[in-house]
């Protein structure tokens, strides 16, 4: 066993850090204007499809319980602009229509400083804070906003476009507020932007295509069941619902992935598989799941936008163990990870150029999330989505805690609440029985499972008496013109009915039958 866990632990290295290991990547020229990177091209014209939403607005939040000096934080602020170009980046439209990135020699960033009288009224100005949208031609696109609620107790939100961070950004720039930051970067995002243009061409882009395109093959979009119809064009409002994982499921479902040479985060994957296979029903499909994309370790100190989106298949057909399930998991996301340069935006242009604008290129996505800058942090109302439904994870000490987060134009809230107790409900079964197939998992909570197995099946009535075409003959006289009958659009009343009966009775009478003689029905 330790051998051949050694053996996938040292793919795994290889897949996540083997990628970009030659050359190091030299800074432009001066003055030379990067380009966008493939991401940023992406979100640019997102942005354009659906002006004036919040929804590409990322937030870093940080609860402060000691009194804050003003000048320091606006001081610290404008530093890190300084020494991240990605903060100081603006995204005009050029003459042909295209974006072109400019960087400003220096910029400024907004602070506000507010009071609340309550924490429900501070998550209430961070989420509306929040929800603003940025300028992508003018900027500064970054700004951030102090809630004081004592003098020594405070909430810090900084908010940023996507197109210049992400989530690992946003802890950079937390540790650069709340700490001494360390030595500036060697590089900076658009020296990144201009060497990921170079690089993703000829051989090495037909490569990660080639990969891609058998990895992909023949997958359909996943079809949830929905509670609203699917709006025409792609709506972008969101809610959400938490859950939670105790240590003792936690535990074992670590021990679990260990024990078959795979990380947690892969254990979780097939988790969130089966739930959204035997919710929907489907077999086959994909799962979005975001990756850092820092495999060289000068992108580590760099605020970008360097995370990549990497389709993960579910391949649950044949209705295989859990564990065997896992091991299936593993394998595919070690071949995934030897990949995931290629940009999912590169990748959606070259395999699926006519965007169905009612939906998301893919509908669900699970991220686990164990970067944090240190420090409390302030939790956020969630109103925005850019999926269908997306399950963020944290490692909180020896449990999980979690956040669905779903488009609120599909969903009402009380199905992703279900969903979110049957998540858990799955979890615990998993670990009980790693070995049980997966269409035979428990994934109903026990309050649901006493709803659907007794409480609704609880048809039991009291008899009135009598046999049962006595009582249609009882109800032909009380009410003979009432409907007794509907099929496929035709009616009978009780009175036709009673007179049918009487018909067949007859007719079964003189063919022979008598009282305690069956008689065959043929349907």
């Amino acid at each position: 066993m330790d051998e051949r866990r050694a053996r996938l632990e040292a793919r795994f290295r290889k897949a996540v850090t083997g990628l970009n290991t030659e050359q190091p990547i030299a800074r432009r020229p001066g003055g030379v204007a990067p380009p966008l990177s493939f991401a940023q091209e992406r979100l640019w014209f997102m942005e354009q499809f659906a002006p004036g939403t919040g929804a590409y607005v990322l937030p870093a939040s940080a609860r402060l319980r000691e009194t804050v000096d003003v000048a320091l934080l606006r001081e610290r602020l404008d530093a890190t602009v300084a020494r991240h170009e990605s903060l100081r980046m603006t995204f005009p439209a050029g003459p042909d229509g295209r974006p072109e990135v400019r960087v400003a020699a220096s910029s400024r960033v907004p602070l506000r400083v507010v009071d609340a009288a309550s924490e429900e009224e501070a998550r209430r100005l961070l989420g509306a804070e929040l929800a603003l949208p940025f300028d992508l031609a003018t900027g500064p696109l970054l700004r951030a906003l102090l809630v004081r609620l004592a003098p020594d107790d405070h909430a810090l939100l900084v908010a940023a476009h996507h197109i210049v961070t992400d989530g690992w950004s946003a802890d950079l720039i937390l540790r650069e507020l709340l700490n001494d930051p360390g030595p500036p970067p060697g590089i900076g995002f658009g020296d990144y932007a201009l060497w990921q243009r170079e690089r993703l061409t000829g051989d090495v882009l037909e490569r990660d295509l080639a990969f891609w395109r058998a990895e992909l093959a023949g997958v359909a979009p996943l079809d949830l069941p929905l509670d609203l119809p699917r709006p025409p064009v792609q709506g972008m409002k969101g809610g959400w619902c938490d859950l939670s994982v105790d240590a003792e499921v936690t535990g074992r479902l670590r021990g679990l992935a260990q024990s078959e040479g795979a990380t947690l985060y892969m254990a979780l994957l097939a988790a969130f598989q089966v739930l959204l296979g035997r919710w929907s029903g489907a077999a086959d499909f994909v799962v979005g799941s975001p990756v850092a994309g820092r495999s060289r370790p000068e992108f580590e100190s760099v605020v970008g936008l360097f995370v990549n989106l990497l389709p993960m298949r579910a391949r649950l057909g044949g209705d295989p163990g859990f564990a065997e399930l896992l091991r299936r998991t593993r394998d595919a996301a070690l071949e995934v990870y030897g990949h995931q340069e290629l940009p999912f935006e590169k990748l959606v242009a070259e395999l699926d150029p006519v965007r169905d604008v009612s939906r998301p290129q893919l509908q669900v996505l699970l991220a686990l999330q164990n970067y944090r800058a240190g420090g409390e942090g302030f939790e956020l109302d969630t109103s925005t989505t850019r999926f269908d439904l997306e399950l963020y994870v944290t490692e909180a000490g020896e449990g999980l805690t979690g956040r669905f987060v779903y488009n609120s134009e599909l969903f009402l809230p009380e199905t992703i609440e279900r969903l979110s107790r049957r998540f858990e409900a799955l979890l615990r079964a998993i670990v009980a029985g790693p070995e049980t197939p997966v269409g035979e998992l428990e994934f109903l909570p026990p309050e649901e499972r006493e709803l659907v197995v007794s409480r609704w099946n609880a048809t039991d009535r009291e008899h009135p008496g009598g046999t049962l075409h006595g009582l249609v003959f009882e109800q032909a006289e009380r009410t003979p013109d009432a409907t007794a009958l509907v099929f496929e659009g035709d009616r009978l009343t009780y009175q036709e009915l009673a007179q049918r009966a009487r018909t067949v009775a007859a007719h079964l009478r003189d063919a022979g039958a008598h009282p305690d003689q069956p008689v065959g029905v043929r349907m």
